[in-house]
């Protein structure tokens, strides 16, 4: 398979889906990408006060804006002054023209010396790191995020933690995505003067499985996982049942579990 081109694969799943499947689950209903993100909106907003980020956040860059789902919910929060920044020209583009009163720069976060706006209160980067999959460009990520808060800001990830075990193939140069140890995440934000506060499951069922203590589990979880995909798929009649049912069993979910087998949300401060 080829080597894994982020701005072309982007760009050409932002221009084909522009929608929560373009950035979540393309092979699932929008109902149940929908349902996803409702969980994860909740699971942020929880882990935001476990940290006691200030509400609402006057300042706030995001990173990987695709199509606009968590610029939408920093500005339902009460967010004044708002920056997306997105690898695509598709998502700059668009989003420029959905909220004109908001600013967007097309840029690439693992590069070396990129510039973003700085002294922001909050920096969020939502399912984004995951796609870096060279170490090098991940760490880089890591300080120029740092870079762009102020003393005592916020540094907000959704990304595939690992906690307990990958048990899946390893991850090649095809793969468009790669889950890394908690401890790699760490490890990139204490090098970029980033401080990890607050760690909990942004999903638990509406999502693939991503680490869990015993092969078992994780090898049920994808059973799960699989069936679902291709019971539902993209037929929205499925898909609105499922999400309602699963939708509401996830918030329950988040709520019991301390990590969870799938993406985490992560809080980190940058030192004063």
């Amino acid at each position: 398979m080829p080597r894994y081109d982020p701005n072309a694969y982007w760009q050409e799943l932002l221009e084909g889906e522009f929608s929560e499947a373009g950035v979540g689950y393309p092979e699932l209903a929008r109902s149940v990408n929908r349902a996803m993100y409702r969980t994860a909106f909740h699971a942020v907003t929880s882990a935001l006060k476990a940290a006691r980020i200030a509400s609402p956040p006057r300042r706030v860059l995001d990173i990987g804006s695709g199509t606009g789902l968590w610029i939408d919910y920093w500005q339902r929060r009460g967010a004044s002054e708002i920056t997306g920044v997105d690898l695509t020209a598709a998502s700059v583009e668009r989003l420029r023209r959905r909220w004109p009163a908001h600013d967007f720069l097309q840029a690439d976060v693992g590069e070396v010396g990129a510039k973003f706006p700085q002294d922001r209160d909050v920096v969020s980067a939502m399912s984004v790191l995951l796609h870096i999959v060279d170490d090098d460009r991940f760490r880089q990520a890591f300080s120029n995020l740092a870079a762009a808060l102020r003393p005592g800001g916020a540094l907000v990830l959704v990304e595939p933690a690992v906690v307990h075990r990958w048990w899946g193939p390893p991850f090649g140069e095809e793969a468009s995505s790669k889950a890394r140890p908690l401890a790699d995440y760490r490890t990139a934000l204490e090098g970029a003067g980033l401080e990890l506060q607050v760690v909990r499951p942004a999903t638990v069922l509406l999502a693939n499985v991503i680490d869990t203590r015993w092969a078992a589990t994780f090898h049920i979880l994808n059973i799960y996982w699989s069936r679902l995909v291709r019971t539902v798929g993209t037929n929205e009649r499925l898909g609105a049942a499922a999400g309602a049912v699963l939708g509401g069993a996830d918030l329950l979910a988040i709520h019991a579990m301390r990590t969870g087998p799938s993406a985490k949300v992560l809080v980190a401060r940058r030192r004063d």
